[in-house]
C-alpha cells in the first residue's frame, strides 16, 4: 500500500507540475484541433478541389463572312456569263471564352451580360438601356478545358440589317413581286450602332459561385 501510494502521489505530482507549465492544457486544446481538422477534411477537400471559372478573350474572338445569299434552291445570281451574285450577306460574329482552371468539373456552366455601357465620342461612360441576357452554352465543363460563347452576331442581308445580337441570330427570307424581305430573331436589336462598348459579364455554374464583374 505505502508503494503504490507513493507511486501514485508521484504521479499526480508529475501531472500537476505539467498542468501547472500549461502542458496539459495545451494537449487537451491540441486533441480539440486535431479533431476539428478532422472534421473539416470534407470541406477543406471540396474547396481545394472546386471548380474556378476564368473569362478570357479566346483567339479569333471575332469573325467575319461576306457571300452570295443563299436560299431555298441554291444562290441568287444575275443571268450574264459571270454568274455575278444578286445579293451578298455579310456575317459578323465576337466569341467569349470560360476557362475551368479548378480541378473538377464544373456543371451548368452559364454567361451572363447584366449591364452594358457605350464609351462615347467625348470618353464619357453612358448606360444602355438593356435587360439581362442569358449566353446559350450550358452544359458541363471538365478541368482545364476551355468552352467558347457566342457573344454578339450581326447579319446584313442586301439592304436588310440586323444590328448587334447579343447569342444567336436566325433569319428567314420571303420574297415576292414587290422584292424580297428578311424577318431575323430576335426582331429588336440590342445594339444598334458600331462603337466602343463595356459590358459586365457574370460567370456562374450550379457547383460555382458567380463571379464578376468582367468587362
Amino acid at each position: 500500500m505505502i508503494g503504490y501510494w507513493q507511486i501514485h502521489h508521484s504521479i499526480l505530482n508529475y501531472l500537476k507540475e505539467w498542468n501547472e507549465a500549461g502542458v496539459i492544457g495545451a494537449m487537451a486544446a491540441a486533441g480539440t484541433l486535431a479533431a476539428v481538422v478532422v472534421a473539416l477534411l470534407p470541406t477543406i477537400k471540396t474547396w481545394w478541389t472546386r471548380p474556378k471559372l476564368v473569362l478570357e478573350i479566346p483567339p479569333n474572338a471575332s469573325e467575319v463572312s461576306e457571300q452570295p445569299l443563299e436560299g431555298t434552291g441554291g444562290t441568287v445570281v444575275f443571268a450574264g456569263p459571270r454568274s455575278a451574285p444578286l445579293f451578298t450577306s455579310a456575317y459578323w460574329r465576337a466569341a467569349l471564352a470560360i476557362r475551368n482552371t479548378g480541378r473538377t468539373a464544373a456543371v451548368g456552366v452559364r454567361v451572363v451580360i447584366t449591364d452594358v455601357y457605350r464609351v462615347t465620342d467625348s470618353g464619357e461612360i453612358a448606360t444602355v438601356g438593356f435587360s439581362q441576357r442569358t449566353l446559350p452554352g450550358d452544359g458541363e465543363l471538365s478541368s482545364r478545358l476551355v468552352a467558347r460563347f457566342l457573344l454578339l452576331s450581326r447579319a446584313k442581308i442586301a439592304n436588310h440589317d440586323s444590328g448587334f445580337v447579343f447569342g444567336p441570330l436566325s433569319h428567314a427570307i420571303t420574297g415576292n413581286i414587290t422584292g424580297m424581305q428578311v424577318r431575323f430573331t430576335p426582331a429588336r436589336p440590342d445594339l444598334k450602332e458600331a462603337g466602343n462598348y463595356l459590358l459586365r459579364v457574370v460567370t456562374a455554374a450550379s457547383n460555382v459561385r458567380a463571379n464578376g464583374p468582367a468587362a
